[in-house]
């Protein structure tokens, strides 16, 4: 009985190219193709999700399928197919959060000169010759996949009023924390502050079904503390000496947190605080 031959394929030099080479040519193919079907099938779920969202049904599910699908090829490939979050501009009557970029430099510089930010010492405000290396990292992260930062814009003034980021991104469990806040002080004590969070929150549990929003801030900023209490978040507890200070002090972090289930009634608050007279 005659043995079986292996196919010999010629190669783009005419040379003859061996079984493992056929092997690795396969693999190749069959990596690039489960890529291409990963990619539309991860695509077809945010589609399916946004099309539920607008008919007012949870889109949990199919979210989670389309996550799950670009965290598979994260570990395939080593590169997600869909950044989670995306860039996006959230807009209110009051406010705009506009993806991070040098336009507004001289903006924020000025912002931040309004209170001498940068001089609290709970606090990390760039100074305003800090300001482009500050934006530059925050562009790293982003780029690196763990950050989402926006520039505040003021709808009374068209300008700058400081800068906010989705940070600590965790994508397959659908976690982000919202800090690396700051505003100028004209703005400080005002609504934009809540209408900013508004934004950032809906976006977070209603288009990206987020199940948690974390804030953190130092145990001395009380004023940090009451405006994230004033949201609805419930504090999860302190983390002693979580970070070295760069004045060489020792920072005890106090962790928020919105969590999915409590989202209506965080938003219904929200929206009532809008509403109502300030006082």
């Amino acid at each position: 009985m005659t043995g079986l031959r292996p196919v010999q394929a010629t190669g783009a030099s005419g040379g003859v190219v061996s079984p493992l080479g056929n092997l690795l040519m396969a693999a190749v193919l069959c990596e690039a193709s489960l890529v291409l079907v990963i990619d539309g099938i991860a695509r077809l779920a945010a589609l399916a999700a946004h099309v539920q969202r607008r008919a007012g049904r949870r889109a949990g599910s199919v979210t989670s399928v389309g996550m799950a699908l670009s965290c598979a090829a994260l570990r395939t490939t080593g590169t997600p197919l869909m950044p989670w979050p995306e860039p996006v501009t959230l807009r209110s009557a009051r406010v705009t959060l506009e993806p991070l970029g040098h336009a507004r430099r001289d903006q924020l510089i000025e912002a931040a000169r309004d209170g001498e930010l940068w001089r609290l010492w709970y606090t990390w405000i760039p100074a305003p010759d800090n300001m482009d290396a500050e934006i530059d990292r925050r562009l790293a992260l982003q780029k690196a996949g763990s950050m989402l930062p926006f520039t505040v814009i003021d709808s009374a003034t068209g300008k700058a009023a400081g800068m906010t980021t989705y940070m600590n991104i965790d994508a397959p469990q659908r976690r982000v924390e919202i800090g690396s806040t700051w505003y100028r002080k004209a703005v400080q004590r005002t609504d934009l502050n809540t209408h900013c969070k508004l934004l950032l929150l809906t976006h977070a549990f209603e288009a990206l079904d987020c199940i948690a929003v974390e804030f953190r801030t130092h145990f001395f900023n009380h004023q940090s503390r009451r405006g994230i209490e004033r949201l609805g978040a419930k504090l999860d507890g302190v983390l002693r000496s979580h970070q070295i200070a760069p004045n060489g002090t020792l920072r005890d972090t106090c962790v928020y947190s919105i969590i999915a289930p409590e989202w209506p009634t965080v938003k219904a608050h929200l929206n009532w605080q809008l509403e109502k007279p300030r006082e």
